[in-house]
Protein backbone atom coordinates (compact mmCIF):
# COMPACT_ATOMS: atom_id res chain seq x y z
CA UNK A 1 0.00 0.00 0.00
CA UNK A 2 1.38 3.43 -0.63
CA UNK A 3 2.22 5.43 2.41
CA UNK A 4 0.56 8.87 2.47
CA UNK A 5 3.07 11.90 2.39
CA UNK A 6 3.56 13.61 5.99
CA UNK A 7 5.96 16.21 7.18
CA UNK A 8 8.31 14.26 9.01
CA UNK A 9 9.39 14.95 12.84
CA UNK A 10 13.23 15.90 12.06
CA UNK A 11 14.15 15.04 16.22
CA UNK A 12 17.30 12.70 16.02
CA UNK A 13 16.87 12.61 12.60
CA UNK A 14 19.71 13.04 10.15
CA UNK A 15 18.33 13.26 6.99
CA UNK A 16 15.02 14.35 5.96
CA UNK A 17 13.10 13.79 3.00
CA UNK A 18 9.23 15.63 3.12
CA UNK A 19 7.10 15.46 -0.23
CA UNK A 20 9.47 14.66 -2.47
CA UNK A 21 9.40 14.23 -5.86
CA UNK A 22 11.58 14.53 -9.47
CA UNK A 23 10.93 14.18 -13.23
CA UNK A 24 12.56 13.62 -15.89
CA UNK A 25 10.85 14.89 -18.80
CA UNK A 26 7.62 12.96 -19.11
CA UNK A 27 8.80 10.17 -16.60
CA UNK A 28 7.73 11.02 -13.08
CA UNK A 29 10.56 8.75 -11.80
CA UNK A 30 9.72 9.71 -7.69
CA UNK A 31 6.39 10.43 -6.26
CA UNK A 32 5.69 12.71 -3.55
CA UNK A 33 7.76 10.68 -1.35
CA UNK A 34 8.62 11.24 2.72
CA UNK A 35 10.86 9.80 4.75
CA UNK A 36 13.64 10.07 7.55
CA UNK A 37 16.55 8.41 8.46
CA UNK A 38 17.39 8.43 12.17
CA UNK A 39 20.77 9.29 13.91
CA UNK A 40 22.83 6.82 14.38
CA UNK A 41 20.94 3.98 12.84
CA UNK A 42 21.75 1.71 9.82
CA UNK A 43 18.71 2.30 7.40
CA UNK A 44 17.83 0.35 4.39
CA UNK A 45 16.59 1.71 0.94
CA UNK A 46 14.98 -1.12 -0.87
CA UNK A 47 13.73 -1.61 -4.08
CA UNK A 48 14.29 -3.33 -7.39
CA UNK A 49 16.50 -1.90 -10.34
CA UNK A 50 14.56 1.56 -11.67
CA UNK A 51 12.30 2.11 -8.29
CA UNK A 52 13.68 5.06 -7.87
CA UNK A 53 16.64 4.27 -5.39
CA UNK A 54 19.75 6.14 -7.20
CA UNK A 55 17.77 9.05 -8.04
CA UNK A 56 16.65 9.62 -4.54
CA UNK A 57 20.60 9.16 -3.33
CA UNK A 58 21.44 11.47 -5.94
CA UNK A 59 19.19 14.02 -4.80
CA UNK A 60 19.95 13.55 -1.45
CA UNK A 61 23.68 14.53 -2.32
CA UNK A 62 23.13 17.51 -4.11
CA UNK A 63 23.62 15.58 -7.72
CA UNK A 64 20.15 16.34 -8.91
CA UNK A 65 18.16 19.68 -8.01
CA UNK A 66 15.31 19.46 -5.40
CA UNK A 67 12.78 22.17 -4.54
CA UNK A 68 13.81 24.01 -0.98
CA UNK A 69 12.63 22.05 2.26
CA UNK A 70 12.18 18.85 0.16
CA UNK A 71 15.57 17.42 1.38
CA UNK A 72 17.39 18.38 4.85
CA UNK A 73 20.53 17.11 5.90
CA UNK A 74 20.74 18.07 9.46
CA UNK A 75 18.80 20.81 8.21
CA UNK A 76 21.19 22.10 5.31
CA UNK A 77 20.55 22.49 1.88
CA UNK A 78 21.51 18.72 -0.08
CA UNK A 79 24.82 19.98 -2.31
CA UNK A 80 25.50 22.86 0.07
CA UNK A 81 29.35 23.09 1.60
CA UNK A 82 28.17 22.25 5.11
CA UNK A 83 25.79 19.73 4.04
CA UNK A 84 28.67 18.29 2.12
CA UNK A 85 30.82 18.16 5.02
CA UNK A 86 28.74 16.22 6.63
CA UNK A 87 27.87 13.45 3.69
CA UNK A 88 30.48 10.28 3.04
CA UNK A 89 29.19 8.96 -0.43
CA UNK A 90 30.02 5.44 -1.97
CA UNK A 91 28.80 4.96 -5.01
CA UNK A 92 27.80 1.33 -7.08
CA UNK A 93 30.66 1.57 -9.55
CA UNK A 94 34.21 2.74 -8.45
CA UNK A 95 35.91 4.66 -11.05
CA UNK A 96 39.30 6.08 -10.25
CA UNK A 97 41.71 7.95 -12.38
CA UNK A 98 44.31 5.74 -13.97
CA UNK A 99 47.24 8.19 -13.56
CA UNK A 100 47.10 7.92 -9.35
CA UNK A 101 48.07 5.59 -6.68
CA UNK A 102 45.91 4.50 -3.99
CA UNK A 103 47.53 7.01 -1.05
CA UNK A 104 48.12 9.70 -3.60
CA UNK A 105 44.03 9.23 -4.60
CA UNK A 106 42.67 9.42 -0.85
CA UNK A 107 45.12 12.22 -0.21
CA UNK A 108 43.40 13.78 -3.24
CA UNK A 109 40.06 13.57 -2.57
CA UNK A 110 40.72 14.63 1.15
CA UNK A 111 42.75 18.09 0.00
CA UNK A 112 39.42 18.37 -2.50
CA UNK A 113 37.08 18.26 1.19
CA UNK A 114 39.34 21.16 1.94
CA UNK A 115 41.51 19.11 4.23
CA UNK A 116 45.43 20.22 4.71
CA UNK A 117 47.75 18.46 2.81
CA UNK A 118 50.16 17.28 5.74
CA UNK A 119 46.58 15.95 7.26
CA UNK A 120 45.47 14.63 4.59
CA UNK A 121 48.20 12.23 4.45
CA UNK A 122 48.58 11.35 7.81
CA UNK A 123 44.58 10.36 7.21
CA UNK A 124 45.33 8.74 3.93
CA UNK A 125 47.75 6.51 5.72
CA UNK A 126 45.75 5.80 9.37
CA UNK A 127 42.71 4.55 6.89
CA UNK A 128 44.65 2.35 4.99
CA UNK A 129 46.16 0.56 7.87
CA UNK A 130 42.47 0.39 9.50
CA UNK A 131 41.39 -1.29 6.11
CA UNK A 132 44.13 -3.54 5.69
CA UNK A 133 45.59 -2.32 2.77
CA UNK A 134 48.78 -0.57 3.69
CA UNK A 135 50.84 -2.53 1.91
CA UNK A 136 48.56 -1.77 -1.41
CA UNK A 137 49.15 1.45 -1.11
CA UNK A 138 51.60 2.40 -4.40
CA UNK A 139 49.17 0.30 -6.40
CA UNK A 140 46.62 1.71 -8.94
CA UNK A 141 43.26 0.97 -7.58
CA UNK A 142 42.09 0.13 -10.85
CA UNK A 143 44.48 -3.08 -10.54
CA UNK A 144 41.83 -4.27 -7.14
CA UNK A 145 39.67 -7.06 -6.86
CA UNK A 146 36.14 -5.65 -6.57
CA UNK A 147 36.63 -6.25 -2.82
CA UNK A 148 39.50 -4.08 -2.40
CA UNK A 149 38.08 -1.09 -4.74
CA UNK A 150 34.82 -1.15 -1.79
CA UNK A 151 37.42 -0.82 0.71
CA UNK A 152 39.11 2.20 -1.12
CA UNK A 153 35.28 3.97 -1.71
CA UNK A 154 34.55 2.92 1.77
CA UNK A 155 38.37 4.90 2.99
CA UNK A 156 37.75 7.68 0.36
CA UNK A 157 34.12 8.22 2.08
CA UNK A 158 35.47 7.65 5.62
CA UNK A 159 38.67 10.26 5.04
CA UNK A 160 36.81 13.50 5.77
CA UNK A 161 35.18 11.97 9.00
CA UNK A 162 31.59 12.27 7.88
CA UNK A 163 28.60 12.03 10.71
CA UNK A 164 26.49 10.09 7.41
CA UNK A 165 27.64 7.39 5.17
CA UNK A 166 25.74 7.12 1.98
CA UNK A 167 25.89 3.60 0.38
CA UNK A 168 24.53 3.28 -3.40
CA UNK A 169 24.24 -0.67 -3.55
CA UNK A 170 27.42 -1.51 -2.29
CA UNK A 171 27.46 -4.96 -1.89
CA UNK A 172 27.09 -5.79 -5.89
CA UNK A 173 29.46 -7.71 -7.52
CA UNK A 174 30.96 -8.67 -4.45
CA UNK A 175 31.91 -12.31 -3.15
CA UNK A 176 30.08 -13.57 0.21
CA UNK A 177 33.49 -12.94 2.58
CA UNK A 178 33.20 -9.25 1.29
CA UNK A 179 29.57 -8.69 1.34
CA UNK A 180 30.48 -9.57 4.91
CA UNK A 181 33.51 -7.93 5.67
CA UNK A 182 31.73 -4.86 4.24
CA UNK A 183 28.50 -5.22 6.26
CA UNK A 184 30.58 -6.01 9.51
CA UNK A 185 32.39 -2.65 9.06
CA UNK A 186 28.93 -0.47 8.98
CA UNK A 187 28.00 -2.08 11.90
CA UNK A 188 31.35 -0.88 13.63
CA UNK A 189 31.03 2.62 12.48
CA UNK A 190 26.99 2.40 13.75
CA UNK A 191 28.88 1.40 17.05
CA UNK A 192 30.89 4.43 16.39
CA UNK A 193 28.07 7.20 16.18
CA UNK A 194 27.71 6.85 12.25
CA UNK A 195 24.34 7.15 10.84
CA UNK A 196 24.68 4.85 7.37
CA UNK A 197 21.90 4.80 4.49
CA UNK A 198 22.48 1.99 2.52
CA UNK A 199 20.87 1.04 -1.10
CA UNK A 200 20.81 -3.04 -1.53
CA UNK A 201 18.93 -5.53 -2.92
CA UNK A 202 20.61 -8.18 -1.39
CA UNK A 203 18.15 -8.77 1.41
CA UNK A 204 18.63 -11.87 3.10
CA UNK A 205 22.00 -10.52 4.21
CA UNK A 206 20.81 -6.63 4.85
CA UNK A 207 18.31 -7.35 7.13
CA UNK A 208 20.87 -8.76 9.61
CA UNK A 209 22.36 -5.65 10.14
CA UNK A 210 19.41 -2.89 9.28
CA UNK A 211 17.47 -0.84 11.99
CA UNK A 212 15.04 0.64 9.94
CA UNK A 213 13.78 0.40 5.78
CA UNK A 214 12.36 2.12 3.42
CA UNK A 215 10.55 0.72 0.53
CA UNK A 216 10.26 2.23 -2.77
CA UNK A 217 8.92 0.63 -5.83
CA UNK A 218 8.06 2.50 -8.80
CA UNK A 219 8.64 5.72 -7.29
CA UNK A 220 6.67 5.14 -4.62
CA UNK A 221 7.30 4.70 -1.07
CA UNK A 222 5.38 1.64 0.32
CA UNK A 223 6.50 0.78 3.98
CA UNK A 224 9.12 3.07 5.64
CA UNK A 225 10.24 2.99 9.44
CA UNK A 226 11.56 0.18 12.24
CA UNK A 227 11.34 -3.39 11.90
CA UNK A 228 11.37 -4.51 14.92
CA UNK A 229 7.68 -6.54 14.11
CA UNK A 230 9.76 -8.30 11.91
CA UNK A 231 12.10 -9.65 13.87
CA UNK A 232 9.76 -10.80 16.41
CA UNK A 233 8.05 -12.80 13.91
CA UNK A 234 10.86 -14.50 11.60
CA UNK A 235 9.75 -17.72 13.32
CA UNK A 236 6.45 -17.84 12.10
CA UNK A 237 5.58 -20.07 9.28
CA UNK A 238 3.25 -18.55 5.89
CA UNK A 239 2.10 -21.79 4.50
CA UNK A 240 -0.54 -22.60 1.45
CA UNK A 241 -1.41 -25.76 0.38
CA UNK A 242 -4.53 -27.29 -1.85
CA UNK A 243 -6.39 -27.50 1.08
CA UNK A 244 -5.99 -25.46 3.89
CA UNK A 245 -8.74 -26.66 6.14
CA UNK A 246 -7.49 -30.13 6.26
CA UNK A 247 -4.27 -29.24 6.57
CA UNK A 248 -4.88 -27.16 9.78
CA UNK A 249 -6.74 -29.98 11.17
CA UNK A 250 -3.64 -32.71 9.97
CA UNK A 251 -1.16 -30.12 12.03
CA UNK A 252 -3.67 -29.53 15.33
CA UNK A 253 -4.87 -33.41 15.31
CA UNK A 254 -0.67 -35.05 15.11
CA UNK A 255 1.57 -32.05 16.52
CA UNK A 256 -1.00 -30.48 18.34
CA UNK A 257 -0.11 -26.88 16.60
CA UNK A 258 -2.39 -24.34 16.50
CA UNK A 259 -2.83 -22.15 13.45
CA UNK A 260 -4.87 -18.74 11.83
CA UNK A 261 -6.23 -18.48 8.32
CA UNK A 262 -8.99 -19.44 6.16
CA UNK A 263 -9.37 -21.85 3.14
CA UNK A 264 -7.88 -19.27 0.34
CA UNK A 265 -5.26 -17.20 2.81
CA UNK A 266 -1.72 -18.57 3.85
CA UNK A 267 -2.04 -20.47 7.18
CA UNK A 268 0.01 -19.11 9.97
CA UNK A 269 1.92 -21.15 12.21
CA UNK A 270 4.05 -18.90 15.48
CA UNK A 271 6.84 -19.78 16.61
CA UNK A 272 7.93 -22.96 14.71
CA UNK A 273 11.13 -24.17 15.21
CA UNK A 274 13.50 -26.29 12.04
CA UNK A 275 12.11 -29.85 13.38
CA UNK A 276 8.70 -29.06 13.67
CA UNK A 277 8.59 -27.38 9.96
CA UNK A 278 9.98 -30.52 8.71
CA UNK A 279 7.08 -32.46 10.42
CA UNK A 280 4.87 -29.81 8.81
CA UNK A 281 6.12 -30.14 5.37
CA UNK A 282 5.90 -34.36 6.02
CA UNK A 283 2.28 -34.19 6.62
CA UNK A 284 1.38 -32.28 4.27
CA UNK A 285 2.80 -34.41 1.42
CA UNK A 286 2.00 -38.03 3.68
CA UNK A 287 -1.64 -37.05 3.04
CA UNK A 288 -1.43 -35.80 -1.04
CA UNK A 289 -1.68 -32.54 -0.11
CA UNK A 290 -0.10 -30.17 -2.92
CA UNK A 291 2.19 -27.52 -0.56
CA UNK A 292 1.70 -24.12 -2.98
CA UNK A 293 3.88 -21.89 -0.92
CA UNK A 294 6.07 -22.07 2.70
CA UNK A 295 7.93 -19.54 3.84
CA UNK A 296 9.34 -17.17 7.01
CA UNK A 297 8.26 -13.62 7.78
CA UNK A 298 11.53 -12.35 6.55
CA UNK A 299 12.50 -9.11 4.69
CA UNK A 300 12.10 -10.09 1.35
CA UNK A 301 8.68 -11.83 1.95
CA UNK A 302 7.69 -8.63 3.91
CA UNK A 303 8.57 -6.22 0.69
CA UNK A 304 6.82 -8.88 -1.93
CA UNK A 305 3.36 -8.42 0.27
CA UNK A 306 3.60 -4.85 0.03
CA UNK A 307 4.53 -4.75 -3.76
CA UNK A 308 1.75 -7.18 -4.51
CA UNK A 309 -0.68 -5.20 -2.15
CA UNK A 310 0.47 -2.04 -4.43
CA UNK A 311 0.07 -3.50 -7.70
CA UNK A 312 -3.76 -5.15 -6.44
CA UNK A 313 -4.69 -1.12 -5.84
CA UNK A 314 -3.14 -0.46 -8.86
CA UNK A 315 -5.39 -3.12 -10.74
CA UNK A 316 -8.06 -1.85 -8.66
CA UNK A 317 -7.71 1.34 -9.54
CA UNK A 318 -7.29 1.34 -13.45
CA UNK A 319 -10.46 -0.95 -13.51
CA UNK A 320 -12.39 2.00 -11.68
CA UNK A 321 -11.16 4.25 -14.35
CA UNK A 322 -12.03 2.08 -17.54
CA UNK A 323 -15.49 1.48 -15.54
CA UNK A 324 -15.80 5.50 -15.76
CA UNK A 325 -14.82 5.83 -19.19
CA UNK A 326 -17.39 3.53 -20.37
CA UNK A 327 -20.14 4.71 -18.47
Amino acid sequence: MKQTSKEVINEGVVIEINNFSKKFKKFQAIKNISFNIKQGSIHGFIGPNGSGKTTTIKSIIGAYRSLPGQIKILNFKPGSEKANRLIGYIPEKASFPKHLNTIDYLITMATFSGIKLKEAKQKALDILKSIGLEQHKKRNPNEFSSGMKKKILLAQALIIDPKILILDEPAANLDPDARKELFDSLIELRKQGKSIFISSHILSELEKIIDSATFIYNGDVLFSGELKNISKSKNNLYIKTSNNLKTKKLLKEILKLESEGDSKSEIIIKDVNEKQKNEIIQIILENKIVLQSLRHNDLQSFYDSLVEQSQGERDDSNLQRSNAEIS
